[in-house]
């Protein structure tokens, strides 16, 4: 076996080391407070050298040697459900101008016979996972030693994940080479795998592109890909502010252009008749006996509510809220696998969340939204959506109740939706996906750009 993949990965690492590949965790850790809180479940060098091992091998497919993609093609990748919702209108969009496109996803994604049909589900080969166990063996002792400085408590949590970098670097190694596509395209710039993706198309060469999935925040790294498409002047603002979180050593990495071309998560009103539905949207942070109680409280004031977890919620959570109200007739179930999140947002009236992405979803489709945390948040109004007008902050169902029985009109919040979502009430509404299509194949025929780029600085 020639080392000269070695080679070529080693390149990487010394322009994106682990600690930076691995992003949140190896350099916001002091700042999110949750990750240092809360204890994993498997913890321990043996423990997570066995975790390591059971995340490769259920990811194995050891005849996997088929090529994924084709010379010039668009290569997307997403991780999560709210990624692909967010990449899909543009899919869908480059399909009708007849660009080949091969979208690879995690295997958690393919729910349904047609996803299984359109994407390719992200599998290591036998090669792939010996490559990654001869990057461990070198440079695994040096890890754990960065680990270990980084926080008392990092090697032994989190030594498995940090390992899982190398697999990611390898398999990307090895689809981006043969494919040597036109584009990667992805819709998250600070998870690990994405990351690492990233990191592997800047050192073969290929245009990457970012299409901004959810709002974005002061600690994500700096934005550094050929092509971004954020979601409005917010987003801008704060990867501006974002230049300091970056390596104080030279990196080959490109600055961005970036097209302001609105939030990209298709959001379809259904709604037919105004509701009298609570909408409860959970996300994988919080207490799930805190929403239990919480849910509770507000069916026994006499509250129709409506129950969405997070695509990303934890399997354990999601069984309790089923087996505690699923024979509730005052609370209903909604399941992001299998409902769309217009179809939520049209079933209620008042949305309440606390730190998430779907108060900017409510305003698009001017629903009042409530901004409540179930447990304090170490930051609290992540997003900024109560300080910009978009959501109204409570500290209590008293309150709650107060906002709903008196029916409390919500101040039109045009500009802030629009400094969120740059099309809000423009031609472009509802066709962000067409309008990030449309400028990615006009970059790629060399034609007249349906908007400008705007530069980070």
């Amino acid at each position: 076996m020639s080392m000269r993949w070695y080679k070529s990965i080693r390149s990487v690492l010394n322009g994106e080391p682990e600690m930076w590949l691995g992003y949140l965790r190896g350099q916001q850790l002091e700042s999110l407070d949750y990750l240092i809180e809360n204890k994993p479940r498997y913890h321990g060098l043996l423990l997570n050298t066995l975790k390591f091992f059971y995340f490769v091998v259920r990811k194995w497919r050891p005849f996997s040697f088929h090529e994924i993609g084709k010379p010039g093609c668009y290569l997307f990748f997403a991780g999560t459900n709210n990624q692909i919702d967010s990449l899909t209108p543009t899919i869908e969009a480059l399909s009708e101008r007849n660009v080949y496109i091969t979208t690879i996803v995690t295997k958690k994604l393919l729910h349904k016979k047609e996803q299984k049909e359109s994407y390719e589900p992200l599998a290591f080969n036998s090669m792939d996972i010996l490559k990654a166990i001869i990057l461990i063996i070198i440079r695994g002792p040096f890890l754990y030693r960065e680990l270990k400085k980084l926080h008392l408590n990092a090697a032994n949590w989190w030594f498995s994940d940090f390992c899982l970098i190398y697999v990611y670097l390898v398999y990307f190694q090895r689809i981006l080479s043969k494919a040597c596509p036109r584009f990667v395209i992805i819709a998250n710039d600070h998870s690990p795998i994405n990351r690492c993706i990233l990191a592997i198309a800047h050192n073969l060469g290929v245009k990457t592109v970012y299409l901004q999935h959810a709002s974005v925040s002061t600690l994500f790294p700096a934005l550094r890909v050929n092509y971004a498409f954020l979601d409005g002047q917010c987003a801008l603002d704060i990867y501006k502010k974002n230049e300091r979180n970056q390596p104080n050593f030279e990196r080959q990495v490109p600055i961005p252009d970036i097209f302001l071309s609105g939030q990209k998560k298709p959001i379809i009103n259904s709604r037919k008749k105004v509701s009298k539905n609570l909408g409860v949207a959970l996300n994988p942070l919080d207490d799930i006996e805190a929403a239990i109680d919480f849910i509770n409280r507000l069916a026994d004031i006499g509250y129709d509510v409506i129950i969405r977890w997070h695509p990303g919620q934890v399997q354990n959570d999601i069984e309790k809220i089923n087996n505690i109200f699923q024979t509730n007739s005052k609370v209903i179930l909604n399941d992001p696998k299998n409902s769309h999140i217009g179809e939520f947002l049209s079933c209620i009236k008042w949305l309440i969340a606390g730190n998430s992405s779907i108060h900017l979803e409510a305003a698009l489709m001017s629903i009042p939204s409530i901004y409540y945390e179930l447990t304090p948040s170490s930051i609290p109004d992540y997003y900024g959506y109560v300080e910009n007008g978009l959501a109204i902050k409570v500290n209590s169902i008293d309150e709650i109740n107060s906002l709903v029985k008196e029916n409390v009109s919500i101040p039109d919040a045009t500009g802030s939706i629009r400094y969120y979502s740059s099309t809000y009430q423009t031609i472009w509404e509802g066709q962000e996906g067409e309008l990030v299509a449309e400028i990615l194949y006009s970059i790629a025929e060399g034609t007249k750009l349906p908007m400008e780029p705007i530069k980070l600085f």
